[in-house]
C-alpha cells in the first residue's frame, strides 16, 4: 500500500500545473499617493466595500497604481479616447509593469453635464510576467475643460461674449 501511494504521488507531480492567480497584489492608493490636480480618471474596485478607495488614477499622460505596497508612476503608451468608450495603456519600462485601462462612459453628472463622467470597465495589470484583471468603476473629472481627456464635444460650453455697455 505505501508503494502505491508513493507511485500515485510521483505520477501527480508529473502532471502539468494549471495556471493560478497572479502572485502580486493591487492595493488601494492612500492619501497623497496618486494624482493631485484638476483633470483625472479615478477608479475603484467593483464591487467595493469602500468605493471611495481608488486602485488606479489616470491623469492623461501619467497614471498611478500600488502593487505589493509600492506606488508606481506609469507613462501613457497608447490608447483611444472616444465619446462612449475609452482605452489607454500605461507602463513602467524599468519594472515591466503594464496597465491596460478599458472603460465605458456611462453617464455625465454635474449641473451642465461637463465636469464629471461615471465610468465602468476593467484594468488588465501585468507585472513580473503575471497578469490579473480587476473590474472597476469610477469617475473621469476635469475642473479645467481645456485640458480634459474627455472628447471636446463634452467640454463645458463657452459662454457668449457680453456686448460692451452702451454709454
Amino acid at each position: 500500500m505505501p508503494r502505491l501511494i508513493m507511485m500515485t504521488t510521483a505520477a501527480l507531480l508529473l502532471l502539468p500545473v494549471t495556471a493560478s492567480a497572479a502572485s502580486f497584489t493591487v492595493e488601494e492608493l492612500g492619501a497623497g499617493e496618486g494624482h493631485e490636480g484638476d483633470c483625472y480618471t479615478w477608479l475603484a474596485r467593483e464591487p467595493a466595500d469602500d468605493p471611495s478607495q481608488a486602485v488606479f488614477e489616470d491623469a492623461g499622460g501619467r497614471a498611478y497604481i500600488k502593487v505589493d505596497g509600492q506606488v508606481f508612476s506609469l507613462r501613457a503608451s497608447g490608447g483611444n479616447r472616444g465619446e462612449e468608450h475609452s482605452t489607454a495603456t500605461f507602463e513602467d519600462k524599468t519594472t515591466g509593469l503594464t496597465v491596460a485601462q478599458d472603460v465605458v462612459i456611462e453617464q455625465a453628472s454635474g449641473a451642465d453635464n461637463w465636469g464629471a463622467y461615471i465610468v465602468k470597465g476593467k484594468l488588465k495589470i501585468t507585472y513580473q510576467g503575471e497578469t490579473q484583471t480587476i473590474r472597476v468603476r469610477g469617475k473621469s473629472v476635469c475642473e479645467a475643460p481645456e485640458r480634459s481627456a474627455v472628447p471636446s464635444d463634452r467640454k463645458r460650453p463657452e459662454k457668449p461674449a457680453t456686448p460692451p455697455a452702451v454709454p
